[in-house]
């Protein structure tokens, strides 16, 4: 067991430190507040004593050094169950590979597999046929043999027939095994001195077409390879339109054709090739940031204004005020409003185009202000176009559509469709957490050529908010 001490300003920043140098696995043991010094001088800071097993720290080792820096990076702003399982199916992975090499080293891999080259194969001497039927007849004639005697000759030699017909079959059956449990190069490099011998033997009269068939079943592999892949896009979510460049893409990169993990790989390095993630929030910012969040009713857009808020509080990049707008529904504002106070930020409810730039006016110190709209079905054409009238009287608004993850790519386009005059200019997907498939994000977020900012996984504020990344849309994607 390894026991360390990580101290740092605040609770999340420790937290990240243990989580970076321990893993996902680590156990939190305590946690103490400390205080340097003494009156207006002193300052505050978190201690926590985590403890993580050797053999975790073993694995993150192993792991963290198969991967580049990239994908460590994407990894590790995952959750930590999500982080841990993909440490431990890497790792598998590893020992799986190192197993089979350590077995085709030592030759233990073919231990028990019963391979033998046919060429060392002795036949054994044919045994005389001792069922001839004109000497049955005779028999029978002369009496000398009954009926029964030659139904029991035919069955038994029926038997021997079946016998060598089912070692035959079984003899096939262990090689076409032997065949498909083949996959890493080290195999196919030791079987390739071995089976030429084989095939010459049992085909020598016949070389050209035995490597026809060779060159038929390594085709049909690589199309399987390119089918797989297709057909995983498409079970998650992609539309074929999209699919089919993705994996004729990834395809073209394989130097392994008939390599399904590789074919994978290539796979979710083309889908993050493909989409456009950006940052909403930019620390340092110069100037005031309005942001508006538009969308359907129901996608969640109170909550995630709520979760951007508190996220912004916590890293710390400036002020933040609220405002909620909805000229519709009285008392619309309660949720949004019960927030302002748990952050304690200011806070507007307003429903014209003067109360707006009124409350725009008022916020002219705060860095970062969030505006919360009522929901509108994309039928609703009306309410859209009176919203969009007022925001375009204020200047520098920015919009951003909030859509979830849970509804059909027609529905999706229908609603990109209808707030497209509001010229919105990136996305959140929102309801991670409840949709079993994610490739609609990419389906949309293609079709609509606009950025994705923020993914929402949960009803947690501010927690179950994260930044977009491209190895987060291409794990989900990809079951990674």
């Amino acid at each position: 067991m390894l026991v360390k001490k990580f101290e740092a300003p605040s609770i999340q920043e420790a937290l990240d430190t243990v989580k970076r140098e321990l893993g996902p696995d680590a156990i939190i043991l305590k946690t103490r507040r400390n205080r340097s010094r003494f009156g207006l001088l002193s300052k505050n800071s978190i201690e926590i004593t985590a403890a993580v097993s050797e053999k975790q720290v073993k694995k993150m080792e192993v792991v963290e050094k198969r991967l580049n820096k990239e994908s460590l990076e994407g990894i590790r702003k995952l959750p930590p169950k999500r982080q841990s399982r993909l440490y431990d199916e890497i790792m598998d992975k590893y020992l799986s590979r190192e197993k089979i090499k350590d077995e085709l080293k030592s030759g233990d891999y073919f231990k028990g597999r019963a391979i033998q080259r046919f060429i060392d194969i002795k036949d054994e001497p044919e045994k005389p046929n001792t069922f001839n039927l004109r000497s049955v007849l005779d028999r029978l004639q002369k009496k000398t043999i009954s009926t029964v005697d030659i139904a029991a000759e035919v069955k038994k030699q029926s038997e021997i027939a079946k016998s060598k017909e089912e070692r035959i079959q079984s003899g096939m059956n262990e090689l076409k095994a032997l065949y498909s449990n083949i996959k890493l190069n080290e195999e196919v490099k030791v079987l390739e001195n071995s089976l030429p011998v084989q095939a010459n033997a049992v085909e020598s009269e016949n070389v050209n077409t035995g490597k026809e068939k060779q060159d038929s079943k390594e085709t049909d592999k690589i199309s399987e390879t390119y089918r797989m892949a297709q057909r995983h896009l498409v079970i998650n979510g992609i539309e074929s339109k999209f699919a089919t460049p993705l994996v004729e893409d990834a395809f073209s990169r394989l130097k392994e054709k008939d390599n399904d993990d590789a074919m994978m790989d290539e796979v979710a390095h083309s889908l993050m090739n493909n989409v456009v993630v950006d940052r909403l929030i930019t620390a340092g910012s110069a100037s005031q940031s309005i942001i508006c969040f538009v969308g359907p009713t129901g996608v969640g857009k109170t909550t995630t204004v709520a979760k951007l808020a508190g996220d912004i509080l916590k890293k710390k990049l400036g002020k933040v005020g609220l405002i909620n707008l909805d000229w519709q529904k009285a008392g619309a504002h309660e949720q949004i409003e019960a927030y302002s106070k748990i952050f304690n930020l200011p806070f507007r409810s307003v429903s014209s185009v003067d109360e707006f730039k009124d409350a725009i006016d008022d916020f002219s110190a705060i860095d970062y202000v969030l505006v919360d709209t009522a929901g509108y079905t994309h039928q609703d054409e009306e309410a859209i176009n009176e919203l969009n009238t007022i925001l375009s009287n204020v200047n520098g608004v920015r919009r951003v559509l909030v859509v979830p993850a849970t509804i059909r790519d027609q529905e999706l386009y229908a609603v990109g469709k209808r707030f497209a005059s509001m010229k919105p200019e990136g996305l959140v997907f929102s309801k991670l957490d409840e949709s079993l498939t994610y490739g609609t994000i990419y389906n949309f977020s293609r079709v609509q050529k606009l950025p994705i900012y923020y993914f929402t996984t949960g009803q947690k504020v501010p927690d179950d908010l994260e930044e977009a990344s491209k190895e987060r849309l291409a794990a989900l994607i990809m079951e990674f």
